[in-house]
């Protein structure tokens, strides 16, 4: 799927302090975003048709990724991406990731990394499912959450049933 595949990073860092994760402690929570007109000159000159995004989180701010979209398109590049981003971004920034759709956003990993409140905390996630949730129904999307995680706090039987709770 991925192959051939080049890489490519159009921020560096992240705002979060999860504590699962080694991001944050080697950029100190500071956030970088490369210019939009370099970021396309940048993906408009690989070869390659497929593109992994290897940002620590894609398109925290939507206002960048629709910036280096529109260059992307000014430019005519079509490529395949992938790339990975938390869910609460996605939700918030959905019409920032259909846009990507349309420029081939093809793949997207997920951080889930926890099912209840308690373990968000836990990882300092700084959201609630609850909160997810809501977000989710409110931009009138739906379907189902099919969960797949390696949290040492989470049982199958706690995955399934908010799995089911979530459902259709």
């Amino acid at each position: 799927m991925l192959d051939p595949c080049a890489s490519a990073e159009l921020t560096r860092g992240c705002p979060w302090d999860c504590s699962f994760c080694s991001a944050w402690t080697f950029y100190g929570r500071s956030y970088r975003k490369s210019s939009p007109v370099k970021a396309a000159e940048d993906l408009a000159s690989i070869r390659e048709p497929n593109v992994f995004l290897v940002d620590d989180v894609a398109f925290i701010h939507a206002e960048h990724g629709f910036a280096i979209g529109e260059e992307l398109e000014r430019r005519k590049v079509k490529k395949q991406y992938y790339l990975e981003t938390r869910c609460d971004v996605l939700i918030k920034n959905r019409d920032l990731f259909k846009y990507w759709k349309k420029l081939g956003l093809f793949y997207m990993f997920l951080g889930l990394e926890a099912l209840d409140e308690e373990a968000l905390k836990l990882h300092r996630k700084r959201v609630t499912p609850g909160r997810i949730s809501r977000r989710w129904r409110s931009r009138g999307s739906s379907g189902w959450w099919s969960p797949s995680t390696s949290s040492p706090t989470a049982t199958g039987t706690s995955v399934a049933s908010r799995s089911s709770a979530n459902g259709p």
